[in-house]
């Protein structure tokens, strides 16, 4: 099934009274070879990153820091598909190419994003995925 996938961090994240540590390359099965693109974003309260999809590149986006709203959609589905994180800690997903995926900050603090794909090629096309009312929603 071509859809986004949510990956278990559990083997690869230790927690201890520090707060926790993960390795997102390790847990995507990746770490024999260098992701194409690594970037690090903030995501402000009441705002959406993303909202966009690579026709050929995979990506995975790993979501800190929340609570966050993740949103995604294949060319064949008309609604999106919504997942709620609930806490703040580390969560993974795979996203493959074609899949249209945004995510929103509903709390009244930034939320985290490390987003790294298996391409350098910047084939990101915007969408308008999920548009934010007044309520931020």
């Amino acid at each position: 099934m071509n859809d986004v996938k949510r990956i278990d961090l559990q083997p690869h994240t230790w927690t201890d009274h520090r707060g926790w540590v993960t390795n997102p390359i390790e847990a995507a099965n990746i770490q024999n070879a260098l992701p194409g693109s690594i970037h690090i974003a903030t995501l402000n309260p009441g705002s959406i990153r993303g909202n966009h999809f690579h026709p050929k590149s995979k990506e995975w986006l790993l979501i800190f820091g929340g609570p966050a709203r993740f949103y995604w959609r294949s060319c064949k589905e008309a609604a999106p598909v919504e997942e709620i994180i609930r806490d703040s800690g580390p969560v993974l997903f795979e996203i493959p190419p074609g899949i249209e995926h945004a995510v929103v900050n509903p709390a009244q603090h930034d939320v985290y994003l490390m987003a790294f794909s298996d391409s350098n090629d910047r084939d990101t096309v915007k969408t308008s995925l999920i548009q934010l009312t007044d309520d931020g929603r």
